[in-house]
């Protein structure tokens, strides 16, 4: 017997309360499938290598050229290059040539 025929089945009081339990369940299980997408969808921009960090305060939040440079191609860190020389985050990057290298391999022509 289905749980709705045995709501049905049961006196006036007892099957309401038995309909909304039946609905609250199933309310239950749509909430724990859209949960579950989102974190499936989220899990995948991960892997694609997106972050859902916000952006970086300082250049001290890079630990090496290549992030920065990354950050600053993307746009996420504009003013990493300060002083307009074409090096981000000069803490990290010392040189521009290793700038230029990276920022050639990543497609920026910034």
């Amino acid at each position: 017997m289905g749980s709705i025929a045995m709501c049905l089945s049961l006196l006036p009081y007892d099957r309401t309360r038995c309909c909304l339990h039946q609905k609250m369940k199933s309310d239950m299980r749509m909430m724990l499938k859209q949960r579950k997408s989102r974190a499936i969808f989220l899990s995948a921009l991960v892997l694609a290598g997106f972050t859902l960090e916000a952006r970086a305060a300082s250049c001290k939040s890079y630990s090496t050229c290549r992030e920065a440079v990354i950050a600053w191609c993307a746009g996420q860190h504009p003013r990493a290059d300060g002083d307009n020389d074409g090096i981000p985050c000069e803490n990290v990057c010392r040189s521009r040539a290793d700038v230029v290298a990276i920022m050639a391999e990543i497609g920026c022509s910034r």
